[in-house]
């Protein structure tokens, strides 16, 4: 199996491991996959350390969060140009099929699929401006494509553009983190991290509003933040580190160790916003049995049980999650409970071998190829005008 897969950024975020994942999974069965991305960068050096082809193709730069009117000119702009080169890098490499591992280079892969290629677009990420939504929809039945959505949330506007069996949810999973018991006494000095892109998105001026608010009751609690800007606006940035003066907050900027990191921490923090999909990190902290208080925002609520896998605030706001983070940090004793039915939680839906089994077999099964193949007999039954 000749797999392209094509991504929207070089920098590893959530959906790009996820994507290496994958990449690695093929390899692993004999396929040959063959990645397409704007530029180098550290998801590009791992792939090459696999041993797997990259390309680069023109997608961006962009940014991630809210896009604006000139991103849609570029966006549109990008596409144009860009279908002819993912097109000749999929009939030089005899592709079977093209894997769209994100939604800005979507539509320059429908126009580069449509009629000869099967189509594959898995969505990570929420589109909440109309023209994304409507543009997205079309990419999908102008190709026909199948589609997987990484959570209920994030699927269910697109759902109206794909066929009941062409539109399948598949939940992120992650590597093992080693499950780590730790003592949860009362009077700990507890230690209360956020770990991902340091982005609006993301919420980490939230989280320090709310430590302002817990380092009143708990005077020796101390605050991690571990992230980048990566693909994001800097000046986010900034205004993170203003609001972290006089507070006992380290920054540990970009770390791949993630089972060193979530070792440090007696609690996870996830303030995301309502956008987010089912965020990556808070599946390493039950695999690595740290207890996770989050927002209920996107796709959050469809892998957090509330009271019992972590804990869910009443609002997304610094006051509804320094009132959750109290109460847990007042009753410590219920924790080792919630870190064993969160890890039974990764170990039954959340691994990595069972989320690239899933996306594989999807493949494998034939119902992507089949799907594009009916449409393309379909087209080809109805008379044109005039004939």
């Amino acid at each position: 199996m000749k797999v392209l897969l094509i991504d929207q950024f070089s920098e590893l975020g959530g959906a790009q491991r996820c994507l290496f994942d994958l990449v690695v999974a093929m390899n692993k069965q004999g396929w040959q996959p063959r990645v397409a991305l704007p530029s180098e960068g550290p998801l590009s050096q791992q792939l090459k350390e696999q041993h797997t082809p990259v390309d680069f193709i023109a997608c961006g730069p962009y940014h991630s969060g809210r896009k604006t009117f000139s991103d849609a000119v570029r966006f549109t702009f990008d596409s144009a140009r860009t279908w002819r080169k993912i097109s000749k890098l999929a009939e030089v490499h005899h592709a079977d099929l093209i894997y769209v591992n994100g939604p800005r280079p979507l539509p320059a892969s429908a126009l580069a699929a449509r009629g000869r290629i099967p189509l594959l677009f898995h969505i990570h990420s929420h589109l909440p401006p109309p023209y994304a939504q409507r543009l997205a929809g079309w990419s999908i039945r102008a190709s026909n494509a199948t589609v997987i959505a990484s959570c209920e949330f994030l699927g269910e506007r697109l759902r109206a553009y794909a066929p009941p069996d062409r539109f399948h949810v598949i939940y992120n999973g992650i590597a093992e983190i080693q499950f780590v018991p730790r003592p949860f006494p009362p009077n700990r000095e507890w230690r209360v991290g956020i770990i991902g892109r340091i982005a609006p998105e993301k919420g980490q001026t939230d989280f320090l509003c709310a430590a302002r608010i817990i380092i009143s009751e708990f005077p020796e609690c101390c605050f991690t933040i571990c992230g980048a800007p990566l693909f994001s606006d800097p000046a986010y940035l900034h205004s993170v580190q203003k609001l972290s003066i006089g507070l006992p907050v380290e920054f540990l900027g970009w770390r791949q160790d993630m089972d060193a990191v979530l070792s440090n921490l007696d609690l996870l923090v996830a303030p995301s916003a309502a956008i987010d999909g089912t965020t990556r990190v808070i599946l390493e902290a039950y695999s690595a049995g740290v207890p996770v208080v989050a927002y209920p925002s996107g796709g959050i609520r469809e892998v957090v049980d509330d009271g019992r896998t972590g804990f869910l605030t009443q609002s997304n706001d610094p006051q509804s999650l320094a009132a959750t983070l109290l109460a847990v940090m007042r009753t410590p004793q219920r924790l080792p409970e919630i870190v064993r039915a969160a890890r039974k939680a990764w170990e039954e839906k959340y691994t990595s071998d069972r989320y690239c089994d899933q996306v594989l077999e999807l493949i494998r099964s034939g119902s992507v190829r089949k799907s594009t193949a009916a449409s393309s007999a379909t087209s080809a039954a109805v008379p044109r005008t005039g004939e």
